[in-house]
């Protein structure tokens, strides 16, 4: 399969962001298959998938932009509040 990166990955509303493929094999390094079940990775283009690479059901905007929220929070950044509703593309310009 061929990975557009960068992409994000979601684990239970932890964020990490994968630069290139060998970021995303060290990622995936050691992780069950359950595990690879309940992440989700998304690209820029809001293709979303687990990291057993099967698509699954985007997050919402709100949902997304509560992780990248939370992710932000964690960092040190400060006047989240007014993030509400997030694209894909708007996640990754965020987070960056």
């Amino acid at each position: 399969m061929s990975l557009s990166f960068p992409l994000i990955i979601s684990d239970r509303n932890e964020l990490e962001i994968i630069e290139d493929q060998q970021s995303l094999d060290d990622y995936l390094y050691g992780l069950t298959a359950e595990q690879r079940q309940q992440s989700i990775i998304f690209n820029q283009q809001g293709t979303y998938q687990d990291l057993t690479f099967t698509n699954v059901k985007p997050l919402s905007a709100a949902e997304l932009a509560r992780r990248v929220s939370h992710y932000l929070a964690k960092e040190g950044h400060c006047c989240l509040t007014k993030i509400t509703s997030l694209t894909p593309a708007q996640a990754f310009y965020l987070v960056k």
